[in-house]
């Protein structure tokens, strides 16, 4: 159900499970970890996720074994993108990321880890989808390697940042 819609029922059904989920994320939002400074001489690290309705991503660099967070983002997907196909959708959260990152990682070593297999061979071959080689294009200017982490694993993470 979208609660930020103008026609939203006035009875909206609240379980226990709704308050768990709440406090959970109330405690997130006061335990955040703090933000690091980059290092732009050290190679950046990001993580993405996406799903049907949003894009998120997680901008870190490593100090010894430890992923230091630096910047994170999100945004819903638009009724458009929402259409597109999985890899498409995967790959414009590459690009959109790379846009609101590009101060901090422009002209530095970018390692790109997604959940979604196929595309770590965006950068590699030739696309039938017209927006993805105008996306491949885009992406040679960047120092970027795609990498693909299991799903699990790659929210494991992204999250653990959290």
């Amino acid at each position: 159900m979208e609660l930020t819609k103008k026609k939203v029922p006035d009875n909206i059904p609240w379980t226990k499970e709704h308050d768990l989920t709440f406090d959970r994320l109330k405690r997130a939002l006061v335990e955040a970890p703090s933000l690091y400074t980059s290092k732009p001489d050290q190679p950046f690290i990001v993580h993405s996720d996406v799903s049907q309705i949003g894009v998120a991503a997680c901008l870190s660099q490593r100090t010894g074994e430890k992923c230091c967070p630096i910047a994170y983002a999100s945004q819903k997907l638009t009724r458009c993108q929402q259409s597109w196909s999985t890899i498409e959708r995967e790959a414009f959260a590459i690009m959109w990321y790379l846009k609101k990152i590009e101060v901090w990682v422009y002209g530095s070593e970018i390692e790109f880890y997604t959940d979604h297999n196929p595309l770590p061979f965006l950068t590699k071959g030739a696309s039938q989808s017209v927006r993805l080689q105008r996306w491949a294009f885009a992406l040679q200017r960047y120092n970027i390697t795609i990498k693909h982490c299991p799903g699990a694993k790659c929210r494991m993470l992204m999250h653990s940042h959290v």
